[in-house]
């Protein structure tokens, strides 16, 4: 199947689009200013960066314009015309994570699962993973749609919402303070225009969800950024100070019986105590280390 141009599409012909872009709306709610929420001020969902961008005001910002910033920024950017042809639910989907977390974070996603079922390159070849979506990637996506037909609609949405929910769940172990707001997310996981989700449980959702992830216009990435030495966690250091002290402690007391002095033998249980207890919490952060970076190499 063959997607068609996006320009051959009559010019009037919104109505998918315009459906999809209120349903975020109702998401994202008015203006907040959660003092909580990695995305910091944002009001229709755009965020104080973008509407800089557009040298506008967040806070003063009008739906109207909301929407003309949806479209362009967001919705043009992922090509989403092509994809809604052939897609409806899979447009919706990228459109809210372009939205929520980033239209390169959303592309990278649709990159990667296209890469994933393309039977080993048998299908249509690997294409990049940049987090850039175009000809390549509508290409192979036009190909997935030949190959599967309209139920590889259901699989790649599914596969996309996986990785969505995957992602707020990491993201709050990895920022507690985020959990506030993960409920309110998983608001956003359904299909909109195929449940018919009702707008008092949108607003319902908006009220506990934060207004946006970090995404690359905040120039942030999924992995926290490194704390500055003054601000370093002294539990993350001292397990490192306990030791240097235990063996500095064990080699004076060596040396204190060298020259004649006895030393209580409760005095080497605990610092043999001791010495266990610190063996034991870098073994097992260490172990911690090395599952995140796994972790990390496989996304």
């Amino acid at each position: 199947m063959i997607i068609e141009d996006a320009e051959t599409e009559s010019a009037g012909d919104t109505s998918l689009r315009d459906s999809i872009i209120f349903g975020v709306l109702g998401i994202e709610g008015g203006w907040s200013d959660d003092v909580r929420d990695s995305g910091g001020r944002t009001n229709y969902g755009i965020t104080e960066a973008v509407a800089k961008a557009h040298r506008l005001d967040v806070r003063r910002i009008t739906k109207a314009q909301a929407i003309d910033i949806y479209v362009s920024d967001y919705w043009d950017v992922l090509c989403l015309d092509s994809i809604a042809e052939a897609c409806p639910v899979v447009a919706e989907r990228l459109f809210d994570i372009g939205v929520n977390m980033g239209t390169g974070r959303a592309a990278e996603w649709l990159q990667r699962i296209l890469n994933a079922l393309n039977q080993n390159a048998r299908l249509w070849p690997d294409i990049a993973v940049d987090g850039a979506l175009g000809d390549e990637t509508l290409s192979a996506f036009s190909a997935y749609i030949g190959a599967r037909g309209t139920s590889g609609c259901t699989v790649l949405v599914d596969y996309l919402r996986a990785m969505q929910g995957h992602f707020y769940i990491d993201l709050a172990e990895r920022r507690p303070k985020d959990e506030a707001f993960v409920y309110g997310w998983g608001g956003r996981l359904p299909d909109r225009i195929s449940t018919g989700a009702n707008e008092d449980s949108q607003i319902q959702w908006a009220s506990e969800a934060g207004s946006i992830l970090p995404s690359e216009t905040q120039q942030e990435s999924e992995s926290e950024p490194k704390k500055p030495w003054f601000k370093i966690n002294p539990l993350d250091w001292l397990p490192g100070v306990k030791t240097h002290l235990i063996m500095l402690t064990t080699a004076a007391l060596a040396a204190a019986e060298l020259f004649g002095v006895t030393i209580p033998e409760q005095v080497y249980v605990l610092l043999g105590a001791l010495g266990l207890s610190t063996a034991y919490r870098g073994v097992t952060r260490n172990k911690r280390a090395s599952k995140a970076a796994i972790e990390v190499n496989e996304k």
